[in-house]
């Protein structure tokens, strides 16, 4: 899936305002919060500590997965708390983004 898919979703759907990035998408949030994501690629369907790393040195503050294709180990979970970073599926990332102000159409 990667970040090209939740862009495209973002656009269609939302007013998001993004910054078109990968593979780290940058979202403002209407309050003016800029959240950084990164989406496991193909290949990563598991959301482990090495997924996590990769997402922290990109710079993201979140990893958002498809919760049908992907899942997250415990040590992803618990690596993630020790960088500082969210892990959320993209309905949780919605979510999110929806109680932050951002509108969706669809």
């Amino acid at each position: 899936m990667s970040t090209s898919w939740l862009r495209q979703e973002l656009a269609r759907s939302s007013d998001a305002r993004t910054d078109g990035g990968d593979p780290i998408l940058s979202v403002i949030l209407p309050n003016g919060r800029e959240e950084r994501i990164y989406c496991p690629e193909s290949d990563e369907y598991r959301v482990s500590a090495d997924v996590v790393e990769k997402a922290f040195r990109l710079g993201a503050t979140i990893v958002a997965y498809s919760s049908s294709w992907c899942g997250v180990t415990v040590e992803g979970k618990d690596h993630a708390t020790t960088v500082g970073i969210s892990i959320l599926p993209f309905a949780g990332l919605f979510g999110y983004m929806k109680r932050k102000g951002v509108i969706f159409t669809r």
